[in-house]
């Protein structure tokens, strides 16, 4: 991370919010501001009917910092006394325009990358079908191999590159970069 950055994520980009039992973090419609990543106790999601457990160390909205204008699906709940640490898009948007990696374009070819890899695992898709899902997109291993791949040595293959390559460009016209 290069100074300015690291100085932003400190400073602006990540928050803290403590929620009582029962206190409500987001709502079904409400603008996504931030990505949310529970540090203590315990959440419920409730899309479209059904309940979705969200504990400790898990993560919820990341929609919100890779497109425009996201608007929760569901209503996020804790379930108990519960900490969460927020991603804030604006602000991480910001910090990476003033980054070097965006400077150089690091940054957006990483966005591009992931963008790409999450188009290709999940191609049987349209991007209406994508857009519209839940807030909950995956879990931490999905993600892990999703960034792994984006930032290691290894491209994707000619045939994944153009089943995806549509997708992608329709997400990119979504994406804060």
């Amino acid at each position: 991370l290069d100074s300015t950055f690291a100085r932003l994520l400190c400073s602006t980009i990540i928050t803290e919010h403590a929620l009582a039992r029962h206190g409500v973090h987001f709502s079904t419609k409400d603008q996504a501001e931030r990505m949310s990543i529970v540090v203590s106790g315990h959440l419920t999601y409730n899309f479209s009917g059904v309940e979705f457990s969200v504990a400790t160390n898990e993560w919820i909205s990341e929609a919100a910092l890779w497109v425009e204008g996201w608007l929760h699906r569901g209503t996020l709940v804790a379930t108990k006394r519960s900490d969460v640490i927020g991603v804030s898009a604006p602000a991480l948007k910001e910090a990476l325009k003033q980054s070097y990696e965006a400077q150089t374009g690091t940054a957006a070819r990483f966005a591009y990358r992931y963008a790409l890899h999450f188009a290709q695992d999940d191609c049987s898709h349209d991007i209406d079908v994508i857009l519209n899902c839940s807030d909950i997109w995956g879990d931490s291993e999905h993600v892990h191999q999703l960034i792994t791949r984006s930032i290691g040595s290894s491209r994707p293959s000619r045939r994944h590159s153009v089943i995806g390559h549509g997708i992608v460009n329709k997400v990119f016209k979504h994406l804060h970069l």
